[in-house]
């Protein structure tokens, strides 16, 4: 009885642990979905020049949305902050404005 009673808690804490991180994933994958879609939630390139600053945008696209297409950029500021918005059509046809705070490196050759 007492190896019944054992081996049911063992599988509980294994299920209840198993569940939980299933929620954990799902939980990040939707955070991930924000990413990048606004001021708040811009990407931020931690690069200290321009030439390496514009190729981690551009590697990230590559990395988080492969086979986009680049439709447009441009500049913006907002609360004295530098952001480039690049506008992609993703593989699948869906058209995302991505945002990249860079103010770490804009203005920095």
């Amino acid at each position: 009885m007492k190896k019944l009673l054992l081996l049911s808690v063992i599988f509980s804490i294994f299920f209840s642990c198993t569940s939980r991180n299933k929620m954990i994933q799902n939980k990040n994958t939707s955070l991930m979905e924000n990413v990048g879609t606004n001021y708040e939630n811009a990407i931020i390139i931690e690069e200290k020049t321009e030439t390496s600053g514009v190729r981690a945008e551009y590697d990230w696209l590559i990395k988080n949305y492969p086979g986009y297409t680049n439709l447009r950029q441009f500049l913006n500021v907002d609360k004295n902050k530098y952001y480039d918005i690049i506008s992609i059509r993703t593989a699948g046809g869906q058209e995302k404005d991505i945002y990249f705070d860079i103010s770490n490196f804009y203005g920095k050759f």
